[in-house]
């Protein structure tokens, strides 16, 4: 479906590679500024799951040369009458050898034609696969389908496994194609610590940029004394304290930085925070945000917000801001 930005390299396209891909996310991070972040980040979550289903499908009628039964009941359940209606040319790629990637190709055209034509006509459906071939789930069921489609050309499995047991091998995935990336090194870091954990200082590393950028405008408004900021620092971050009162907007936004990530993930784990700036850098969250703050910065210099918002109030708008 949107596997053609997995497999795209520096080697297809030459000298024009970089080219391409600047220009590709320059289109890509135009179009997320006409949606909500958070509908977008649904939708990079739907696409990613589609795409792990449509890799089940693609690796078993690859390897077995056929749709087992299994597998047509699955694909029946999620998307009726599509083998029937296809039938003669699910024939026709059967007899060519194409039938793995035939109905790989089929199932992503219908997915985008269906479950995507309100990204399409709104005008940002190209936002979609760029997060996505960004994430680190996406990564993880590309490595994980390679792995096994030249495992089984050669030993196919006495059984092929559910699409359950698919997803939960590529929960499992912990070495990607290429090891020397700043994927995998991401992907080391996660590892190394609980789901659980993972997902907390995630969620707190984004919500450290929101407050930033909120920190950051109110002090360059109202001054290093912002009674605004400093009651939200008091009530967000209990223990923490400037070194002076005279800091400017970013020293005292980069005191407050330092002193939260040394808190939750400690002064000696620069991989972890490798891995959430990695992370945070690849979520719609990061680029609304940031395109929110810069947006306010401009709006404010003609009408200054009078009481200035309170963070809640700010993140809100931040949340549904689109242009």
């Amino acid at each position: 479906m949107w596997g053609t930005l997995s497999i795209v390299n520096d080697a297809a396209f030459g000298g024009a590679y970089d080219a391409l891909t600047e220009a590709v996310k320059a289109r890509a991070l135009d179009q997320a500024r006409h949606v909500p972040w958070r509908r977008l980040a649904e939708a990079v979550d739907e696409a990613n799951n589609w795409e792990v289903f449509n890799l089940w499908l693609r690796a078993v009628a690859d390897a077995s040369g056929r749709i087992p039964p299994a597998v047509e009941r699955e694909l029946e359940t999620r998307i009726p009458g599509l083998l029937a209606q296809h039938h003669s040319e699910i024939q026709t790629a059967s007899m060519r050898g194409a039938l793995a990637y035939w109905l790989w190709n089929l199932v992503g055209t219908w997915v985008t034609v269906n479950l995507f034509l309100e990204p399409k006509l709104q005008g940002w459906l190209d936002a979609i696969p760029f997060f996505l071939s960004k994430s680190l789930p996406y990564m993880k069921a590309w490595a994980h389908w390679e792995q096994v489609s030249k495992e089984w050309r050669i030993n196919p499995p006495a059984e092929w496994p559910t699409f359950d047991q698919w997803q939960n091998d590529i929960a499992a995935v912990t070495d990607l194609p290429n090891a020397d990336t700043a994927a995998q090194a991401a992907l080391n870091a996660v590892c190394s610590v609980s789901a659980g954990r993972w997902e907390r200082i995630l969620s707190m590393f984004l919500d450290l940029i929101a407050f930033s950028h909120w920190m950051q405008l109110v002090l360059d408004s109202e001054g290093p004394s912002s009674r605004l900021v400093l009651d939200s620092i008091r009530s967000r971050y209990q223990g923490f304290r400037f070194s002076t009162s005279d800091l400017s907007s970013t020293e005292a936004v980069g005191q407050l930085n330092i002193w939260v990530i040394q808190r939750e993930i400690g002064g000696d784990r620069d991989d972890l925070l490798e891995a959430l700036s990695w992370h945070a850098q690849r979520h719609p969250r990061y680029y609304a945000v940031d395109s929110y703050a810069l947006h306010c910065r401009d709006a404010w210099l003609t009408y200054r917000p009078d009481p200035l918002p309170c963070l809640s109030d700010w993140q809100k708008a931040a949340d549904t801001h689109t242009c």
